[in-house]
């Protein structure tokens, strides 16, 4: 049997010495082509996983890969919190801290400004004790002026509580400022009363007794300086009345006939700072009365 040739045009007739396969040949190789690629086809798609479960790895992944930023992110979340807790806690006990040690300070201002007092009581009395009828009044007045100094203590010291730290602290410093000066006052009206007995020593010649009331009335002024260390308002007044005792103590010494004018000076002296300082707190006291 002769093959069979489709020759649909002659341009394609095939050239002298080249085979042609048979159309029944070509078909069959195709039709195996084709075979072998939808096997490959049918492999492929086998192999290849659901879209659904495509998409569930890929959400596994992406939970896989998100789950440790997410779980440092909650822990710096709480560690942040935490340290924040942290630090309010630290703040508030700091300020509970300087609360307590500011109220403590305040405490012992107030007890220092009692034992103040206590001592101007003390010298007050003893100046009553050795003092002549002329220095009766002024230790009246000290004593009457010390008695409502003491009730503002206290009653500074009962409401420091409810106050304003900066309030609580100005009433605070304020008071001691007052107290100290009262008992520089007793002080000086203690050094007043052994000048005046001194005066009264030279005036029987009796120059040692004199001395010593001297040395007495300057130990006193000493102490009065000490306490009024802080204050410069009478810093001249306290140096007028050194010098002078200081003269009056070397008079007596040489028995000098003006012996008893430089005690005198002394007493001077004394007076004037006594009554400066008597004054001032009459007017610390009409202040608060106004208010």
């Amino acid at each position: 049997m002769k093959p069979h040739y489709t020759i649909i045009d002659q341009s394609h007739r095939p050239a002298e010495g080249v085979y042609v396969a048979p159309r029944d040949a070509c078909n069959q190789n195709q039709r195996t082509i084709r075979g072998l690629e939808n096997r490959q086809a049918i492999k492929r798609r086998k192999c290849r996983p659901p879209a659904a479960m495509t998409g569930g790895v890929h959400y596994k992944a992406k939970i896989a890969v998100l789950a440790p930023l997410l779980l440092g992110l909650t822990i710096n979340t709480a560690a942040a919190q935490e340290n924040d807790q942290n630090v309010n806690r630290k703040g508030e006990t700091r300020g509970d801290q300087q609360t307590n040690l500011i109220q403590s300070g305040s405490s012992a201002s107030y007890d220092s400004s009692r034992e103040r007092l206590q001592h101007a009581r003390e010298a007050l009395r003893q100046a009553a004790n050795d003092a002549a009828q002329g220095i009766q009044e002024e230790l009246k007045k000290a004593r009457e002026q010390l008695d409502v100094l003491s009730g503002r203590l206290e009653e500074a010291a009962r409401s420091a509580q409810d106050k304003t730290i900066t309030a609580a602290r100005q009433a605070e410093e304020n008071l001691g400022l007052r107290v100290r000066r009262m008992e520089a006052r007793s002080l000086l009206l203690r050094a007043k009363a052994e000048a005046s007995l001194a005066v009264r020593a030279a005036a029987k010649n009796d120059f040692d007794r004199a001395e010593q009331r001297l040395a007495s009335a300057t130990e006193l002024l000493r102490r009065a300086r000490a306490c009024l260390v802080d204050d410069r308002t009478y810093d001249d007044q306290v140096e007028d009345m050194e010098v002078a005792l200081r003269e009056a103590s070397v008079a007596i010494k040489e028995h000098a006939k003006n012996a008893g004018s430089k005690v005198e000076k002394v007493l001077t002296d004394a007076d004037r700072i006594i009554g400066s300082l008597e004054v001032r707190e009459s007017n610390e006291n009409a202040v608060i009365r106004s208010k």
